[in-house]
């Protein structure tokens, strides 16, 4: 037998051996929808941040200030932001209430911008400057400069 015959044999079973791991064996695995809640602020996020940039870094003085800016946005911008109804977006869906503006705190990505009234059992959603929704309990909106339960 040639070393070349063995060598080649030898790579093939290998390759053979690895290419269910490179294919993958398993199940697809489906992105799951975000819940409701998650997904409303995550869209007031949106236009947080949209405004911001449009503001040239200013920030909205309320939230009247952000829901007419944003009613003022074109239909198709509107749908490239996921958002169907202006006024559903600024009221959170598991407490029926508005979000809260939240001003003031240190300027930076993962500052608190805005935050569910109520909340549902003991949290609420916030959203960061940079549109990212979390879940935080009171205790930890507590620790947030500018929070005014």
């Amino acid at each position: 037998m040639h070393f070349r015959n063995v060598v080649c044999g030898q790579g093939a079973l290998g390759l053979f051996a690895l290419l269910p791991l490179l294919t993958g064996c398993g199940q697809k695995i489906e992105p799951q929808p975000l819940p409701p809640a998650e997904a409303r602020v995550r869209k007031l996020g949106t236009i947080y941040h949209e405004f911001i940039t449009a503001q040239h870094g200013k920030k909205p003085a309320n939230m009247e200030e952000l829901k007419a800016w944003a009613k003022k946005l074109s239909k198709t911008r509107l749908g490239e932001m996921g958002i169907e109804d202006v006024d559903a977006t600024f009221v959170s869906p598991r407490d029926n209430q508005p979000y809260v503006l939240l001003r003031g705190g240190p300027a930076g990505p993962w500052q608190v911008v805005a935050y569910e009234k109520t909340g549902l059992e003991g949290k609420r959603y916030v959203i960061t400057a940079m549109g990212s929704a979390l879940e935080l309990e009171e205790s930890a909106l507590k620790q947030i400069p500018g929070y005014a339960p």
